[in-house]
């Protein structure tokens, strides 16, 4: 039987650990046997072997058994203990969306992670006597923490009946805030974004007390908060942006998302989502606004196909990037450039004879956006990763080479 000799070594060699064995003693050695941490992750013929899945800023212990031609196994190496090292920090400055339901916009944070610097990820709702429904993503929270991206999860809050309870019942309200204020010290987050959309003009001074509640309760413990607003370009007080009291939230609000998209969406006609002129008056009149460098101009990244021209009773899809791609490759037709709307668009005519139109967004449309954005000292703020394409992330307005 065959020894194996004791000065094993590790090289740390693009995210791998190889570990090199000594030479046999005696006998005839077919292979090595290596252990993590007591635990068995592979044989190899040769003296090196690579490990993967190794997690950042974590120490492991190695040790390594000679295996000979009959089977036996030496007495295993001394342990070898070794650090990964702590991973690359972000450097961006993006605020992104991220929906907890798809693998793909995780996939496309780990891609990207070091042109963002806050990332809302979709994991609670609102509910009946202000109850908080949802769950954290560990996997997406720790990852993104460890790379010093602000975690503030969305609470998403579209329900009239809810948001009328917790915004006049003070005890509703109590609870809710309570129940955020508990779920950033549990999971470590650095906060909370609050989306109510769709309450009553009414609710307007209700909702500012709501949110100055809130963020007191969240500053008083570290946290910050992001508030989410619907686009305008003056000073509303009627129908759905009317809620938002945008100087007064401005205060207490760490962060002011503007929804500057919503000019067509899928029960109205056929159009650009954000069409430019009206995407420039939403953000310059946001420049205005008190506390300017809170505020973030939300981008949508997606489209939407409309058949017969639309409206409540032809709804239109939402779609994804690849998927208009897609579409537009099957059915032969080569999108357009939109000037006015600084959007991208084309038609076409399905199995069934349907026309159909399709609006959406590309790097050309986001690229004019954040450059509107930046030379109004606004924030740029995307919705939401894994559904864009991906080549936005090229512009150096995203902290990307250009």
């Amino acid at each position: 039987m065959a020894d194996m000799a004791a000065d094993a070594n590790a090289l740390s060699c693009g995210g791998k650990i190889l570990i090199g064995a000594g030479s046999a003693v005696s006998g005839t050695i077919v292979g090595y046997r290596v252990f993590r941490d007591e635990i068995p992750v592979g044989q190899t013929s040769a003296t090196g072997m690579g490990l993967d899945s190794l997690a950042p800023a974590t120490g492991y212990k190695v040790t390594v058994v000679a295996v000979d031609s009959l089977g036996a196994i030496s007495a295993p190496t001394a342990p070898l203990s070794f650090q990964t090292a702590e991973p690359t920090p972000t450097h961006g400055h993006v605020q992104a969306f991220l929906l907890a339901s798809t693998d793909q916009s995780f996939f496309d944070l780990e891609a990207h992670y070091q042109q963002i610097g806050v990332v809302y990820p979709t994991y609670f709702d609102c509910g009946v006597a202000g109850a908080v429904t949802g769950s954290d993503y560990p996997l997406v929270t720790g990852w993104a923490e460890a790379r010093g991206i602000e975690v503030m999860p969305r609470l998403n809050c579209q329900n009239p009946t809810d948001e009328d309870e917790i915004l006049n019942e003070p005890a509703v309200g109590q609870h809710m805030i309570e129940q955020l204020a508990a779920l950033c010290r549990e999971h470590g987050y650095q906060g909370i974004q609050v989306d109510f959309e769709g309450a009553a003009p009414a609710e307007r001074e209700p909702f500012t007390a709501f949110i100055t509640a809130l963020a007191e309760k969240l500053h008083a413990q570290g946290d910050k908060l992001s508030t989410v607003v619907t686009a305008k370009y003056y000073n509303v007080m009627s129908g759905r942006a009317a809620m938002y009291n945008d100087a007064a939230l401005s205060g207490p609000s760490d962060y002011m998302f503007v929804l500057d998209w919503g000019l067509h969406w899928t029960t109205s006609t056929p159009g650009g989502m954000d069409e430019l002129p009206w995407f420039k008056r939403v953000a310059e009149y946001t420049a205005t606004l008190p506390n300017r460098n809170k505020y973030v101009l939300g981008m949508p990244m997606y489209g939407i196909d409309w058949p017969d021209g639309g409206g409540a009773s032809n709804p239109g899809t939402p779609l994804e990037y690849d998927s208009i791609v897609a579409l537009a490759s099957e059915y032969g037709v080569t999108p357009e450039w939109d000037a006015e709307a600084a959007d991208p668009h084309f038609s076409y005519t399905d199995a069934s004879g349907v026309h159909h139109e399709v609006w959406y967004t590309d790097q050309q449309s986001i690229a004019v956006r954040v450059a509107l954005a930046q030379s109004l000292g606004l924030g740029v703020g995307l919705w939401h990763l894994g559904s864009e394409d991906q080549s936005i992330w090229e512009l150096p307005g995203l902290g990307g080479s250009g």
